[in-house]
């Protein structure tokens, strides 16, 4: 097994993805959405929970008992702690949400990450999980648990 922690690679990756997360939003919002709409990519938009100011990040999800999951440990998920109403563009629609927030790692983390990875294995790079025979490790899972935050929209 080789070390889950970020290499240079990953770390460029998520450089890259800062940059252009604007262009492939904006063309998720846009009547051309088809071209890039895939079965687990949203646009979730946000308030600033200091600004009031709106914000927008595609991010990747799973849905689950008609709930949509997103994970992230950028520290944007605190503007859905303190203002939970949200906004959602998924597939061409737009759709109000509210954000339940869950920290601090558990089972109930670990589960809902170890579920996302398996169906969306291309994130487990952010989040510094290996995959072994299309099944994520789980001391990798574990330490995901503690950094991510799981968020059911």
């Amino acid at each position: 097994m080789t070390d889950p922690t970020p290499d240079k690679t990953t770390q460029l990756l998520l450089r890259v993805v800062k940059i252009i997360n604007p262009a492939v939003a904006w063309l998720l919002k846009s009547p051309l959405h088809a071209l890039a709409s895939s079965k687990d990519i949203l646009v979730l938009h946000f308030q600033g929970r200091k600004s009031g100011r709106w914000f927008s990040t595609p991010v990747s999800y799973v849905e689950v008992g008609g709930k949509l999951r997103v994970f992230t440990e950028a520290a944007w998920w605190r503007n859905l702690r303190d203002r939970p109403e949200a906004r959602v563009h998924l597939r061409g629609e737009q759709r109000t949400v509210r954000a339940a927030t869950h920290a601090g790692g558990g089972s109930d983390v670990e589960a809902a990450i170890r579920d996302f990875l398996v169906r969306v294995p291309r994130d487990a790079r952010y989040y510094a999980v290996r995959i072994e025979n299309g099944e994520p490790n789980d001391a990798d899972v574990a330490a995901a648990a503690t950094r991510s935050i799981f968020i059911e929209l």
